[in-house]
């Protein structure tokens, strides 16, 4: 038999449950019908300022006539609204987006020192497609935002071709990004164009410069066709040196490199890193004479993939082939027989 104490705790926590309950609905009810209403407000605003910005894109209507259709309440939709059209547009049409939103740009700034990181982000990237030099110093500051989101959103702002003035500021926060994969980073870099490669340069022959911000810096230059770069890169070369940049360095030279740099190259053709042997025999097959290539053969062999891959397209002229089709007549007699093959087959 129940205790009327057990029924009545039992009784209790089935009142709670359903109280709870009938909160948690009540609070769902709440939630949806804030989300419909601001669904259809949001709908109704779209309506409302869809015809007139695309009027304003065309040359139609000035966009001093388009801000009259915002109201003040409404003024940071508005900013997020013409963000959308703002990121697919360049040139005139993005002037005149940033001109319609001109005044409401210095509220959004006040975004930057929000709580939330996500709308510190969304606060930068906006400012960076609508608004002048005058928010630049903004942006610099927020390269020192403690969240790494924020300060990636500032750098990827201040990487920009008519921005390279701040290539400095920038330049010295890469370490910040050193999580980052670093071909989002050398890519970032590379936007800033030939006005920054002055400061690139500087930073990648820095030797204080941490090693991965100097890979990074090298995948750049490279990228860039900066030919000055190579010399630093052939200087980095060695056994003692950070394995991502020394490949780094490689990569650079194999495009960039001339003859000279081939005895920097040729002492890490026998480096006991399979990363950093395979980028030395590239850089080896692209810069050496046809009679020093006769020093990548022994490469056929090599038990790494990659390096015997590289081995063969750099033999691929070599005596017409003549190394790659003995290889690939062996067949499986070699374990490297069906990379000559390809390589053979690349060539036709």
């Amino acid at each position: 038999m129940w205790s009327e104490s057990a029924l009545g705790f039992l009784v209790a926590g089935m009142l709670l449950l359903c109280i709870l309950l009938v909160v948690f609905s009540a609070i769902t009810l709440v939630v949806r019908v804030r989300t419909t209403r601001r669904a259809r407000h949001w709908s109704m605003l779209e309506d409302r300022w869809e015809p007139a910005v695309l009027e304003a894109l065309d040359g139609a209507r000035t966009p001093a006539s388009v801000r009259s259709l915002v109201r003040e309440r409404d003024a940071l939709l508005f900013v997020e609204y013409v963000t959308r059209f703002a990121r697919r547009v360049r040139g005139m049409e993005r002037d005149r987006l940033a001109e319609m939103v001109a005044p409401w740009l210095p509220r959004l700034a006040q975004r930057l020192t929000h709580r939330d990181e996500a709308t510190r982000a969304r606060a930068v990237q906006t400012i960076s497609l609508l608004a002048d030099g005058g928010f630049a110093g903004r942006l610099v500051r927020a390269l020192d935002d403690r969240s790494q989101l924020v300060a990636m959103a500032a750098a990827r702002a201040l990487a920009r071709p008519e921005r390279t003035e701040f290539a400095p500021q920038l330049l010295r926060r890469l370490p910040r990004f050193a999580h980052w994969r670093p071909s989002f980073v050398s890519a970032m870099l590379t936007e800033m164009g030939p006005d920054a490669v002055p400061e690139l340069l500087a930073a990648f022959a820095d030797p204080e410069k941490p090693a991965e911000v100097r890979a990074t810096l090298a995948d750049a230059l490279n990228a860039l066709n900066v030919l000055e770069a190579a010399d630093i890169a052939a200087g980095l070369l060695g056994p003692q040196r950070n394995r991502d940049l020394v490949a780094a360095a490689l990569r650079l030279l194999r495009n960039l490199g001339r003859h000279e740099h081939v005895a920097a190259v040729r002492a890490l053709l026998t480096s006991q890193d399979d990363m950093v042997r395979s980028g030395a025999i590239a850089a080896f097959g692209a810069l050496a004479s046809p009679a020093e290539l006769e020093l990548l053969v022994p490469a056929l062999a090599d038990p790494s993939h990659w390096a015997a891959l590289e081995a063969a397209r750099a033999l691929r002229s070599l005596r017409n082939g003549a190394e790659l089709r003995a290889l690939a007549k062996r067949g499986g007699d070699h374990p490297h027989a069906i990379i000559a093959a390809e390589v053979l087959a690349e060539s036709t």
